[in-house]
């Protein structure tokens, strides 16, 4: 009995490794940077009020001559992990490299929300005020199948109208 137990934890241990898992077994994520998109921000602590962090953010992308947008994702989501694919990879530098993007977390921040005003879909791209409140918002998620264009397109429709500098 000793003897088959020991064959099966080494029999466990090595598919652990070759799945490539941690230790306790859960599967081996990206590291935090390759998830994120070069100069999005990710630093909200979730316990700042998130209207006085996004004036913050807002005041200092002013300064530094750029729009502000907010970027609610859920990991969970295909389209969310897509989107930030896409945008790591260079194909949405024509839209991002001029704007700043906080990334928060969609579940989270849909919590925070009167149920009639929650979102029904991730990710959500939206245009921030300068006392930090959200403005208008769009669903990239929406224009990921199909041509790039279409994606494109309707970034840079969002952009056009929501940008302030």
């Amino acid at each position: 009995m000793h003897n088959g137990l020991r064959q099966a934890f080494l029999a466990v241990s090595l598919l652990l490794i070759t799945l490539g898992s941690d230790a306790d077994g859960r599967e081996s994520e990206p590291r935090q940077t390759e998830r994120i998109p070069q100069g999005w921000a990710t630093d909200y602590d979730y316990l700042e009020p998130i209207i006085q962090y996004l004036g913050r953010k807002y005041a200092e992308s002013q300064n530094q001559g750029r729009s502000l947008y907010l970027y609610l994702y859920a990991d969970r989501v295909s389209p969310c992990r897509e989107f930030r694919a896409r945008a790591r990879r260079g194909q949405l530098d024509e839209f991002f490299e001029q704007r700043s993007v906080v990334m928060l977390d969609f579940e989270y921040i849909n919590g925070q929300l009167p149920r009639t005003e929650r979102f029904m879909n991730a990710p959500v791209l939206m245009s921030v005020n300068a006392d930090g409140s959200p403005n208008s918002y769009m669903y990239p998620g929406f224009y990921l199948d199909g041509p790039r264009i279409r994606l494109k397109k309707a970034l840079g429709e969002f952009f056009e109208e929501n940008d302030r500098h």
